[in-house]
């Protein structure tokens, strides 16, 4: 059996390490880890034959979009799970343009890029698959908090770009699909919601992206699926 080349990026948080922890079981599988600071994940992964370390920063491949030839991704790629993300939680009058433009190149338009990047790996794959890790903060009627606009502005963003590009790319067989989280016991959560307690572990949520990622790709294709027990 042919390896499985799964690309994931923001490994350096807590549901992005522990979609590596997760994956690093599976048999045939080889994961590029993207990180934007891998060095500080050598001490754990360094030893593991299928997992690669890389460095990726959605910002500045926004900014800088002729350097992503230095990605170093895999030939072929069977699966990309986005899950980089970045929240800011303040006023929304309080926010500077700039990191407005931040927030959005990390959550939206850098996510874009690196996908753009990726599907012309993934037409030879029988198995190809992109899951885009959003929030329920961007599902239209779900539940919204003060101070989380540009969050949920740009995580809306990725739930109407997955749908959209399901579509345009429904004849080469690349499946996209949206995993709307709710809250999930992250640092982020806990900066954003201090003394709430969220229901979901990081690594609870890890392992039902990694099953989602790798085996129910036969089963949705374009959709917006939330997962979530409460809100936030």
């Amino acid at each position: 059996m042919e390896k499985l080349n799964i690309v994931v990026t923001g490994v350096g948080g807590d549901i992005g390490y522990e979609i590596i922890l997760a994956l690093q079981n599976l048999e045939n599988v080889h994961v590029y880890a993207y990180s934007r600071k891998p060095e500080k994940l050598h001490n754990y992964f360094s030893d593991k034959a299928n997992i690669t370390l890389a460095a990726i920063d959605l910002d500045e491949l926004v900014r800088n979009p002729e350097n992503s030839k230095d990605l170093g991704l895999p030939e072929r790629i069977d699966v990309l799970i986005n899950n980089a993300g970045f929240l800011n939680k303040k006023p929304f009058e309080a926010y500077a343009a700039i990191e407005i433009q931040h927030l959005v190149n990390v959550n939206f338009t850098g996510t874009m890029l690196l996908t753009q990047l990726c599907l012309p790996r993934m037409k030879t794959s029988p198995k190809a698959h992109i899951v885009n890790i959003s929030s329920m903060g961007g599902v239209q009627g779900s539940a919204k908090f003060p101070g989380l606009a540009v969050y949920a502005a740009s995580k809306a963003a990725i739930a109407g770009f997955t749908e959209v590009l399901a579509e345009e790319y429904k004849s080469t067989g690349i499946h996209v699909n949206c995993l709307a989280l709710g809250a999930v016991k992250t640092k982020m959560f806990n900066e954003a919601f201090p003394g709430q307690q969220a229901p979901q572990l990081p690594n609870e949520t890890a392992a039902y992206i990694v099953d989602f990622a790798v085996n129910q790709r036969n089963f949705f294709n374009g959709k917006i699926i939330p997962v979530a027990t409460t809100t936030p």
